[in-house]
């Protein structure tokens, strides 16, 4: 695949009771990082998949100035809560395709792929990728 595909996947780990061990977020053509892998994890480690569905993108970004930071946070935050409806059914498969789900008495794994080209958030590869950091942001895809 070209540097071009916008497509991500994100592995996502949830312990039994469906809080946020780990996850980590790269793109598919260059298996390259966005960012940080787990930029959010901080954040959300710990948490039930309900807390942060009911996080706020404005509160999130609040104390960021940077603009990369501000792309970087909100894209590890819309494609965490895309994958984690969709995991829980309160959003159809479209932009995000959930590839597996594995079980056991200790945790959840789910793996999944995103397509950017979906996503509301217009962004567009940097044509000799280095990782995100050079990734550019046209739009937000919400107001503050």
């Amino acid at each position: 695949m070209s540097c071009q595909d916008l497509t991500e996947i994100i592995e996502i780990t949830l312990s039994s009771d469906y809080k946020l061990l780990d996850y980590s977020l790269r793109k598919l053509s260059c298996d390259k990082e966005i960012g940080e892998n787990s930029l959010l994890l901080k954040r959300f480690k710990g948490k039930e998949i309900y807390e942060i569905l009911e996080s706020s993108e404005v509160d999130l970004l609040k104390d960021l100035s940077d603009e990369t930071e501000k792309y970087l946070n909100l894209k590890h935050f819309q494609v965490l809560c895309k994958t984690l409806n969709v995991l829980i059914g309160n959003e159809e498969q479209g932009s995000c395709q959930i590839e597996s789900v594995d079980a056991n008495e200790d945790t959840i794994k789910v793996i999944a792929q995103f397509s950017s080209k979906n996503n509301p958030a217009k962004s567009s590869s940097c044509a000799g990728c280095q990782g995100c950091s050079k990734k550019r942001l046209t739009s937000y895809p919400f107001s503050l």
